[in-house]
C-alpha cells in the first residue's frame, strides 16, 4: 500500500517537461484569440458607425450627390458608309444631324439660391425662382421647335433627379442655327447643348410615291427603324402623325387570310380598317366572306374587301423574266423602270449612252423627286413645240429638258464629289452659289454617263443663268424651264406668247424677268445673267439701228 501511495505521488505529482510545452502553447493561442476578436470588434465599431451615418443620418444627401455622378448611357452607332450604284449614284447614305439634350438637375443648379447680398434665399422664394426658370425654358424651346408635344417637353423638364434628357433626335443642320444662337446669347450651355449624331438617308426612298401620283407620300420610317420592326410599330407612329384620319391599312388576300397569326393582330385592328383585294381571278368573295367575319367576331375588326376586276395576273418571276427579254416595262411605272435599267437589276442590261428616248424619259424620271415630274415632263413639252417653231433638232430638246435637273435633288456633298470626279471647273462665284450646282453636275452627268453630244450638254449647263451668245437650243431649253405649264410663280403670259414670236425677245424679257426678282428678293444676281441680257440688249440695239 504504501509502495502504491509513493508511487502515486510519484507519478501524479511534479509534471514532466512535455506536458508544461503543451499548456504553454493553448494558453498564448487563447490569448492570441481573444485579442483578435477584441481588435475585430474594435475596428468594426467605426466601420458600423460610418455605414450608420450614410445610411441612416446623411441618406437624402448621398442620394442626391449619387444622382448628379449618374452614369450615361449612349448608344453609339457604327459609322456607315455611302452605297452606290453601278454609276456612281447614292442609294443609301449617313449625314450628321443632332440631338437636343437637357439636364433639369444641372438647370435646378444654375438658378443663384442667393440674394444679391449673398443672404440665403427662403426656401419658397427659391423653388419659385426655379419653377419660373422651368416655364421660361419651355417657352423658348416650343417657339424654336414649334412641333414639340409641349406635354412631354413639359414632363421632361420637371425631372430634376436626372441629368440626361433627349427633347429632339434627328435634327438636321439648317436647322440647329437658331438653337445654337439661343444656347450661345443665353448662356444655357449647361443644361441645353446639341449632340452629334446620325442619320441615313434613302434618296430613293420616294418611287413608290412616283408610281402612286402626287397624292400619295411614300415614308422610309421602317427602314430607318433600328432592330426588329413591326406592323404595329408603323401604323402606331403613323397614328401619332395623323391622330384624326381614317387609316387603311392595305393587304393582298395571302396577308389578309394569315392576318390573325401577326403579332398583336388586335391593336392594328383597333388602329386602323383593314382593306384586302384579290390578286388572282381566284380570289372571289366567298373566300374573303369567311376571313372577314371571322376577324371581325375574334378582334372587333373592321374589313373591307376588294374582288378587283381586269387584274394583271403575273408575278414577280415571270416579270423578272420578261425585263430580262427586253419585254415587261408596260407593267411597271416609268420611274420603277427606269430605276431598273440604270441600275441594270434583274439581268436587264442597256448601254446608258445608247438609251432610246422612251428609256432615257423613264431612267430621267427615276432621278427625280416626285414632285418634280410635272415640271420636267412639262419642260419636255414646251421645249419640243419650241424646237418645232424654230427649226431645232426637237429629239436633241427632249434629251435636254428631260436630263436639265436630274441632279436636281443631290445634296451639296453629291455635287462636289460629281464636281471633283469629272474635275470641273467652276469660277469663285459659281461655288458660293448652290444653287447653280444642279446645272453644272448635270451637264457633267448628261455627258459622261448618257452620253450626249455637246450642243445638249451645254442647254442643261446654262439652263439656269444663261450666259452670253447663247445657240438656239440653249435658249429654247431656258425658256422652257422657265414657262413649262406647270410654272406659277408669276404672270408668264406676256413671256409665253413671246416665245413662239421672238426668241430672242423672250429670252431677253425671261432674264430681265429673273434678275428683277432676284433683286427684289436680296439674292445675289449671277454675273452670267447679266452678261447674257447685256449681250441681247446690244443684238437688239444693233438691229433696231440696221431698221433705221
Amino acid at each position: 500500500m504504501r509502495r502504491r501511495y509513493e508511487q502515486g505521488i510519484k507519478w501524479s505529482g511534479t509534471p514532466s517537461n512535455a506536458t508544461r510545452g503543451t499548456h504553454s502553447k493553448r494558453s498564448i493561442f487563447r490569448r492570441t484569440l481573444f485579442l483578435m476578436v477584441v481588435c475585430g470588434v474594435l475596428m468594426f465599431i467605426p466601420l458600423g458607425w460610418k455605414l450608420w451615418d450614410i445610411a441612416i443620418v446623411h441618406q437624402e444627401e448621398y442620394q442626391k450627390a449619387a444622382a448628379q455622378q449618374q452614369k450615361l448611357d449612349f448608344v453609339i452607332s457604327a459609322s456607315r458608309g455611302n452605297i452606290y450604284d453601278r454609276n456612281d449614284n447614292v442609294m443609301a447614305m449617313s449625314a450628321t444631324v443632332y440631338k437636343l439634350i437637357f439636364s433639369p438637375i444641372d438647370l435646378v443648379k444654375s438658378v443663384p439660391n442667393k440674394d444679391a447680398d449673398g443672404n440665403e434665399l427662403d426656401s419658397a422664394v427659391y423653388q419659385a425662382s426655379i419653377a419660373a426658370k422651368q416655364e421660361q425654358v419651355l417657352g423658348d424651346l416650343i417657339t424654336l421647335l414649334p412641333d414639340l408635344d409641349r406635354e412631354r417637353v413639359n414632363t421632361q423638364i420637371h425631372a430634376t433627379k436626372y441629368s440626361y434628357r433627349e427633347i429632339k433626335t434627328k435634327i438636321e443642320e439648317e436647322d440647329t442655327e437658331a438653337l445654337r444662337t439661343y444656347i450661345a446669347e443665353n448662356k444655357t450651355g449647361a443644361y441645353l447643348y446639341l449632340l452629334p449624331s446620325t442619320k441615313r438617308y434613302y434618296p430613293y426612298s420616294s418611287l413608290a410615291a412616283q408610281a402612286l401620283g402626287p397624292q400619295a407620300e411614300a415614308s422610309d420610317m421602317e427602314l430607318r427603324r433600328e432592330g426588329k420592326s413591326y406592323t404595329l410599330d408603323t401604323v402606331r407612329a403613323i397614328r401619332e402623325q395623323y391622330p384624326k384620319a381614317k387609316l387603311y391599312l392595305l393587304m393582298g388576300t395571302d396577308m389578309f387570310l394569315t392576318f390573325h397569326l401577326w403579332r398583336d393582330p388586335g391593336e392594328i385592328a383597333k388602329r386602323c380598317t383593314l382593306c384586302a383585294f384579290g390578286r388572282s381571278e381566284k380570289d372571289t368573295e366567298e373566300l374573303f366572306a369567311v376571313q372577314r367575319a371571322f376577324l371581325g367576331e375574334r378582334f372587333g375588326a373592321e374589313c373591307v374587301t376588294l374582288v378587283l376586276p381586269r387584274i394583271v395576273d403575273i408575278s414577280s418571276t415571270r416579270l423578272r423574266e420578261e425585263l430580262r427579254l427586253g419585254r415587261g416595262q408596260d407593267y411597271l411605272a416609268p420611274a420603277v423602270y427606269g430605276l431598273i435599267l440604270r441600275e441594270g437589276l434583274y439581268g436587264v442590261e442597256r448601254d446608258l449612252k445608247a438609251l432610246s428616248l422612251e428609256d432615257l424619259r423613264a431612267v430621267a424620271l427615276s432621278m427625280l423627286k416626285h414632285s418634280r415630274v410635272p415640271h420636267v415632263l412639262g419642260t419636255e413639252e414646251t421645249a419640243a413645240r419650241l424646237a418645232r417653231r424654230w427649226g431645232v433638232d426637237e429629239e436633241a430638246a427632249r434629251r435636254a429638258a428631260l436630263l436639265h435637273d436630274c441632279t436636281k435633288r443631290l445634296s451639296t456633298e453629291q455635287h462636289q464629289r460629281i464636281i471633283r470626279q469629272y474635275h470641273i471647273e467652276m469660277d469663285d462665284e459659281e461655288r458660293r452659289e448652290a444653287k447653280l450646282y444642279h446645272a453644272i453636275t448635270g451637264a457633267a452627268v448628261a455627258r459622261y454617263v448618257f452620253g450626249v453630244p455637246p450642243e445638249v450638254e451645254g442647254a442643261i449647263r446654262w439652263h439656269t443663268t444663261g450666259k452670253a451668245d447663247m445657240t438656239a437650243l440653249e435658249k429654247i431649253i431656258y425658256l422652257a424651264d422657265y414657262i413649262e405649264p406647270t410654272r406659277d410663280f408669276c404672270d408668264l403670259s406676256e413671256l409665253r406668247e413671246l416665245a413662239s414670236r421672238d426668241l430672242d425677245g423672250a429670252m431677253l424679257l425671261g432674264l430681265e424677268m429673273s434678275i428683277e426678282g432676284l433683286k427684289k428678293r436680296g439674292a445675289a444676281v449671277n454675273s452670267h445673267s447679266v452678261r447674257a441680257r447685256d449681250h441681247l440688249k446690244g443684238k437688239q440695239s444693233d438691229h433696231e439701228k440696221r431698221q433705221t
